[in-house]
């Protein structure tokens, strides 16, 4: 999901975890990636580039999905696993952008435009909000705190925050 849509980022997500082959996610999200995987491959078959682009992003992204090597109370959710995989995935979006541009730019060009300048606003909409969370420590870990409340390592890490900073009564309280 990080991949088509990196909202909200944190340095740390709350998830619950598939547990259980009988559980209903395993077989959406089973469905979902081969019902991905298939139209992938099917969109590169004459696209050498695309092929390899298709390659480095799987390549590259499996080794992250080897959930097992990790312990259950870990977060194993991190951006940084995307970072690698996301060249291949940048390079399959360009390749897609300029297809559906050549086949119906002309018709459209005045809709391609707003679309692509609503598009670059949007994303730097987002990309100045979400530096505001990068501004120091504190801000980081109060932005993990509201997408993952339930992890009392962020809780302790803001009260040793405060003690730092001799603010005892705020890292009591955290």
């Amino acid at each position: 999901r990080m991949l088509f849509l990196p909202y909200p980022l944190a340095v740390i997500y709350d998830n619950t975890y598939v547990h259980s082959i009988s559980d209903v996610r395993f077989w959406g999200a089973g469905l979902a990636v081969t019902v991905l995987l298939i139209a992938a491959i099917w969109l590169v078959r004459s696209s050498q580039t695309g092929q390899r682009a298709l390659a480095f992003l799987i390549v590259f992204i499996v080794p992250v999905l080897n959930l097992k090597a990790f312990r259950q109370e870990e977060s194993l959710l991190h951006d940084r696993y995307l970072y690698i995989p996301s060249i291949g995935f940048c390079i399959l979006v360009a390749m897609g952008l300029e297809r559906v541009i050549a086949r119906f730019a002309p018709r459209y060009r005045s809709a391609f435009a707003t679309v692509t300048l609503l598009l670059g606003l949007i994303l730097f909409g987002l990309t100045y909000y979400q530096n505001y969370s990068w501004q120091n420590e504190l801000a980081m870990t109060a932005n993990a705190m509201k997408i993952a409340p339930r992890w009392p390592f962020l809780h302790n890490y803001i009260g040793a925050y405060y003690t730092d900073k001799r603010n005892l009564a705020s890292a009591e309280q955290a």
